[in-house]
């Protein structure tokens, strides 16, 4: 009990104020850096499957409407089996083309997940699910299309 009192009396003196992590063991504590190391796994996934889905979508496939396509991004849930990949054509397109593109890519998902699978070491490969995203001209072009 001495002790306890000598050591709250020393470091009042060496401190304005004393705060909650005063006397705690600094090896103890969970560190920004340690939360952050765990997501970077799923990050690193993300980035590498982005990368091949664009390389694949660009020139392997050999189809003239899949070739269009841009990957915006492509993100994953903590211990989710999917990856989220936005899309986005670099022509406009109707939303019928939107959706005969989603289509494709819904009968292509096996090629492209084992083409992943491939460049990521993981021990599943993810499965995909596709979004298409619209940028900002196509968005400016169908608003002055539907004014005029």
């Amino acid at each position: 009990m001495k002790n306890t009192k000598q050591w709250l009396h020393a470091a009042k003196q060496l401190c304005a104020e004393l705060g909650p992590e005063d006397g705690v063991d600094p090896r103890n504590s969970v560190r920004a850096s340690d939360i952050k190391s765990k997501d970077y796994k799923n990050r690193q996934l993300c980035k590498q499957a982005a990368r091949m889905l664009s390389l694949v979508l660009a020139g392997e496939l050999g189809d003239p409407m899949l070739q269009n396509l841009d990957v915006v991004n492509v993100l994953t849930k903590k211990d989710s089996p999917f990856l989220y990949v936005s899309i986005s054509c670099s022509n406009t397109i109707s939303k019928q083309e939107e959706n005969l593109i989603l289509n494709r890519l819904q009968a292509i998902q096996g090629y492209l997940r084992c083409v992943i699978a491939g460049s990521v070491k993981r021990k599943q490969a993810p499965a995909l699910a596709f979004k298409f995203v619209r940028t900002n001209n196509e968005e400016n072009c169908d608003a002055y299309s539907k004014n005029n």
